[in-house]
């Protein structure tokens, strides 16, 4: 009896070594720094091992209560004679999900120190991100081959290699890596959604994964409000660049749930005292709001027909300089 093995075409093999050979050199160029030694990179990663630690002890001490106790613990090797409020004053989602997903793979017989595991993670953060980046070209451009020349692009870039290399236990390869995952799951969710004319869940819960992503990545590196504040944007033209459905029309119900979900997703950031509640009101937060109410206005219009698409567009640019002024002008006074 003979068994036929799936064949497969000499492109996708090509493809497929091309991306195994760029994932190696992505963990390459990132690991040449141990060449020196098994140290942390810079100043700030050894506060952030030193706070991580603290977090890993009280949870294998106290278990959950360990949780409340970082909450309220102040550290008198800070600042000392008042010291420093550890939760109050560090990106702790960083700290969580390392410590939390440390003693998981310690669980699972994982047996290396803490120190250890964070000057190597980033390596693998690093590798990672080329899994969103070339999935994001590849649905893009429906094209493999520039997959892999973003990739590559990623491979090469100075500013990501030494935010990512070994010993760099910062937020950012952490927020590196949830920012093109947040990016490909809004692709995913956007994809044709002006020609839906239901809801489907699917896109929903794509647009919610992206906003928790980008929510928590936030809790981690402050910078991720950029990204954000370009889906603020994205989301506040869509009435200009989405093309109409099968009945006409720019926004639908689909466009604005996956809007909404991801906003509320976002919002996860306020669990930490880092961002803390001020995200609410954040700039790019206060974008997002904007945004679904300048769709919200356009929906409404496009069924009850209360003055013409060409009119509307002159409202909705009037609406929206008018919420971008008022937003600078109350950010100043929260």
């Amino acid at each position: 009896m003979s068994v036929k093995l799936p064949r497969m075409s000499f492109g996708t093999a090509t493809a497929i070594l091309a991306f195994a050979l760029l994932l190696v050199l992505n963990f390459y160029v990132r690991i040449m720094p141990a060449n020196y030694g098994f140290y942390l990179n810079e100043f700030d990663p050894y506060y952030h091992y030193y706070v991580t630690n603290v977090i890993y002890q009280d949870l294998t001490k106290y278990g959950l209560a360990g949780i409340n106790k970082y909450f309220h613990t102040i550290d008198y090797n800070f600042w000392y004679p008042w010291g420093r409020n550890l939760a109050g004053t560090s990106p702790s989602g960083l700290y969580f999900f390392i410590a939390i997903f440390y003693i998981i793979l310690k669980s699972l017989g994982l047996r290396i120190s803490l120190y250890d595991f964070v000057a190597i993670l980033p390596i693998f953060i690093g590798v990672l991100i080329s899994v969103p980046t070339y999935l994001i070209s590849l649905k893009l451009t429906k094209d493999k081959y520039v997959g892999l020349i973003g990739v590559l692009l990623l491979s090469s870039a100075p500013g990501l290699i030494i935010r990512t290399d070994f010993g760099w236990y910062k937020g950012t390869p952490f927020a590196f890596l949830f920012m093109p995952l947040a990016l490909m799951f809004l692709v995913f969710s956007f994809e044709n959604v002006s020609s839906r004319e239901k809801i489907f869940t699917t896109p929903a819960i794509y647009s919610l994964i992206a906003g928790l992503l980008i929510g928590y990545a936030q809790t981690m590196w402050g910078g991720v409000e950029n990204l954000n504040g370009v889906v603020g944007i994205a989301f506040l033209f869509a009435p200009v660049y989405l093309k109409p459905g099968s009945l006409g029309n720019y926004i639908n119900e689909q466009v604005l749930l996956n809007e909404l979900l991801y906003t509320v997703g976002a919002l996860v950031a306020i669990i930490y005292p880092v961002p803390g509640r001020s995200w609410i009101y954040s700039p790019t937060m206060l974008l997002l709001y904007l945004a679904i109410i300048v769709n919200l206005l356009y929906y409404i219009n496009e069924r009850m027909k209360i003055v013409s698409r060409k009119n509307f567009f002159v409202a909705l640019i009037v609406i929206i300089v008018l919420g971008l002024v008022g937003i600078a002008y109350v950010l100043p006074h929260l």
